[in-house]
């Protein structure tokens, strides 16, 4: 069996595959042919993905013109959109529906405010589209599973371990029993509700770097040009990564496009120390240690877990990482070294790894709300369009049918 791992997020989504039915098989990237990480923008019934964000045609959609909660369920945007990821699963594997029936099984990982209605309707748009076995689970369950899979050690015992899933416009926390064997996968013992923080997330963190950096132009009223976006949000994305290699109060400096536009107030300069004063890592700031002492707490009885597994097209940046080594320098943290994929990977990696406990999870998957971050500092939104980042260019994984092996069904 072959699995499709999605994360499905309300401005971009990332989609991975893996292939045969052992251990031995890692999810690789899809992208849509462009970039790793999708854009969640159509238009019309023609173009998807980053070929409508790069378009100039007028009636675009897309998940960044009114943020919210929970995954990009806006009509008729959404059910264009899955419309689109149809097409590329149905075209990557080679003209093969991507169903249970022909081999395929399509995991999703979300995380809203409302899981269950949020489930709901991501079924609902994948069913419309033709993906009828689809199914949903929170993305903290799945970034779980990707560490469940490709951990590389861990003592045999029991472990209280914490999932934060650092998304675009929420963080997902949830904490897990687990048992661990040198020889299979760690098991799941028992896993506490879901914690939702809402008001922070990369959304809110790219536009404000675009807008530090329009603020240096040598005119600042000159318009960013368009057919720029992809290429502003890859740059974008890398200056975070860059803020997550660097000492906190160290300043960055913007390397990336229309560098040559600042020449008389020089290029945009930042540091991680003044990124703490944006609302949307305030919010976090503001909740997140609490939220991992209180998950912790319910699922296993203790103020801190043995490790936090920390990842998610987010956890990119710096801000999670950091404010969890000021409060718990002795804390462990695990972090793959590509967070943006690391939902959709593990969504992939759910059917072998995370299937059996689907009950279990079930029975708590209702998040809970953390009021500090749900009200404190909404979203601000900008006049700029381009809030929802990509990664670098689709590294052009060939699909199944260029590749020569047949597929295990």
């Amino acid at each position: 069996m072959n699995t499709f791992g999605i994360d499905y997020q309300h401005t971009l989504s990332v989609i991975c595959l893996r292939e045969g039915r052992t251990a031995s098989n890692s999810p690789h990237s899809v992208g849509d042919g462009l970039r790793t990480v999708i854009p969640n923008a159509v238009l019309g019934d023609k173009l998807w993905g980053s070929r409508a964000l790069l378009s100039a045609e007028p009636g675009r959609l897309s998940g960044s013109e009114m943020l919210a909660k929970g995954p990009w369920l806006d009509e008729p945007g959404a059910s264009l959109f899955w419309r689109g990821v149809y097409q590329r699963l149905f075209s990557y594997v080679g003209r093969v529906r991507p169903t249970l029936q022909e081999g395929y099984r399509v995991v999703v990982g979300i995380q809203a405010a409302d899981y269950r209605t949020a489930a709901e309707g991501v079924e609902r748009v994948c069913h419309a589209a033709g993906l009828n076995d689809t199914i949903c689970i929170p993305a903290t369950d799945a970034l779980l599973g990707r560490w469940m899979a490709e951990r590389t050690t861990s003592e045999e015992r029991e472990h209280l371990v914490t999932a934060i899933a650092v998304g675009d416009t929420s963080v997902l926390i949830r904490a897990y029993r687990v048992q661990c064997k040198t020889d299979r996968f760690p098991r799941i013992v028992a896993a506490g509700q879901p914690t939702h923080l809402a008001g922070t997330g990369s959304a809110g963190w790219v536009p404000r770097v675009l807008e530090l950096m329009h603020a240096q132009f040598d005119e600042p009223n000159e318009p960013i040009p368009p057919g720029h976006e992809l290429a502003l949000r890859d740059a974008v994305i890398e200056f975070g990564a860059q803020l997550d290699r660097t000492d906190p109060n160290r300043a960055i400096e913007w390397t990336g496009l229309f560098r040559e536009r600042m020449s008389m107030w020089g290029p945009a300069k930042l540091t991680l120390q003044e990124c703490n004063s944006w609302p949307e890592v305030s919010n976090l700031q503001l909740a997140l240690p609490a939220a991992i002492r209180d998950t912790a707490v319910a699922a296993g009885g203790r103020t801190k877990p043995d490790l936090v597994v920390l990842g998610g097209v987010g956890a990119v940046w710096p801000f999670a990482r950091s404010i969890i080594a000021a409060v718990e320098p002795r804390l462990e943290v695990w972090q793959s070294d590509n967070p943006l994929e690391d939902v959709a990977r593990g969504a992939a990696w759910w059917p072998l790894v995370g299937e059996s406990y689907v009950d279990l999870l079930r029975e708590k998957s209702v998040p809970l709300l953390a009021g500090v971050a749900e009200d404190a500092h909404p979203f601000t939104q900008s006049s700029n369009e381009l809030i929802d980042p990509a990664t670098d260019i689709d590294p052009g994984v060939p699909p199944p049918w260029k590749r020569g092996g047949a597929l295990d069904s």
